[in-house]
């Protein structure tokens, strides 16, 4: 949460915990690896484009952070108790977000119309407002799912105290102005609705209806760019964006030229964004950052393309489609409040894309958390309960085995 803060000291510490964490588990490593090779397969991608990277040393270094980053996602997947992976994540983002709401700041955003007065968004610890409002937003999702479950079992305290902290993180995500992460958190909280009540569904009913959401979400795709066409002025009108999109349109205007420069296989893993690379510094300068880093494309797919190219885009997004397949076939099967999570995690992932760099990153949250939602799915389930008819043959099965042994005992005397 605080790598914006503690800077060079975060990939240690991150690491350092994902290897702590990897060593209690040891017996488990195994049978994690096996289960979730094929999103293994990204960061092993990742590492082989060293051998066309212009920068191969930062290529390398980036790939392995990459690989622990992915690890310590899919052994939290893996957890026998996913809805305390969930509570802890409720909790750090409460932590985080209530210190950036006592101490953080406002940044610029532009004026208002015709008058000089200045547009503020608050932006927490952060430098930018983006960051923050993302943050807030899966802190909201997490903290949903808290305050579902403990009115659930009447946990009274941690309903009080997970809506105090759901509230706050409202209040954050509206304060961002960020249009993207408004608009998804918005869909996300209705797929936890919708995921979370198909319990009370047959599994051929809670088939079809995922069945008709995915149809309807693949049917949005098709329309989206009309219908973002549709509602261009509205949106401008309501978060105050220029019709650029805050300098996204010179951006994919240039990525243009950057993908066709190496189409197949691009510039390798982190190998764009690098100090000294002559069309990273042009952007960097367009869009005045002076320290020259933390910037992308804002497209994931644009993204994707100056790293991988058309090989690594397609490998990787087929790899994607598999992953989130098997996300929706085990949350059909096993419907909760923890499977309604894990797809609202998803769908507000998914739906920031188009106007976001959700590209595999290291010591990224947002790497993390995609992997631990993709990783639910191919992690085995929770182990059943014994039924009653298996404890009372359980239980007489023992007795059975103890009778000689009470046969056999000495007989008290007078």
């Amino acid at each position: 949460m605080f790598v914006g803060q503690i800077t060079s000291a975060a990939p240690a510490l991150s690491f350092g915990f994902t290897l702590i964490y990897v060593w209690i588990r040891r017996r488990e490593l195994a049978g994690v690896l096996r289960q979730n090779w094929l999103l293994l397969l990204i960061p092993a991608y990742a590492l082989v484009s060293v051998i066309w990277s212009g920068y191969p040393g930062i290529t390398a270094k980036h790939s392995f952070e990459l690989m622990l980053t992915i690890l310590g996602g899919l052994m939290l997947s893996a957890s026998r108790h996913p809805a305390s992976v969930l509570t802890g994540a409720a909790a750090a983002f409460a932590l985080f977000l209530g210190v950036s709401f006592a101490y953080g700041h406002s940044v610029g955003v532009g004026t208002m119309g015709l008058s000089d007065q200045e547009l503020r968004a608050f932006s927490g610890l952060n430098a930018g407002k983006n960051l923050l409002a993302m943050t807030a937003a899966m802190g909201l999702l997490s903290a949903l799912f808290v305050f579902c479950r403990s009115v659930r079992r009447l946990w009274l305290i941690s309903a009080a105290v997970s809506g105090a902290a759901l509230a706050m993180e409202a209040y954050l995500v509206v304060a961002a102005r960020s249009a993207g992460a408004s608009i998804a958190v918005v869909l996300a909280v209705a797929a936890f609705a919708v995921m979370s009540a198909l319990g009370a569904l047959g599994p051929r009913a809670r088939a079809f209806v995922t069945a008709l959401l995915v149809a309807c979400l693949a049917a949005a795709g098709l329309v989206a760019e009309a219908f973002a066409h549709a509602i261009t002025s509205d949106a401008l009108q309501i978060f105050h964006k220029d019709p650029t999109l805050t300098g996204r349109a010179y951006l994919w205007y240039r990525s243009r030229d950057i993908i066709a420069q190496h189409p197949w296989l691009g510039r390798g893993f982190e190998a764009f964004w690098v100090h000294g690379n002559m069309d990273a510094e042009g952007l960097w300068q367009y869009a005045g950052i002076t320290n020259r880093g933390g910037f992308n494309f804002h497209n994931t797919l644009i993204e994707l393309m100056v790293t991988f190219g058309w090989v690594g885009t397609c490998f990787i997004t087929a790899v994607f489609l598999v992953a989130c397949a098997a996300l929706l076939r085990r949350c059909i099967r096993e419907p909760s409040l923890v499977s309604g999570a894990y797809i609202a995690f998803a769908v507000f992932q998914i739906s920031r894309m188009p106007f976001e760099s959700l590209t595999p990153s290291p010591v990224d949250l947002g790497t993390l958390l995609i992997f631990i939602v993709l990783g639910y799915g191919f992690a085995q389930g929770e182990p059943r309960r014994m039924s009653v008819a298996s404890a009372g043959s359980g239980a007489a099965l023992a007795l059975r085995f103890r009778r000689p042994a009470l046969a056999h005992r000495p007989r008290l005397q007078g």
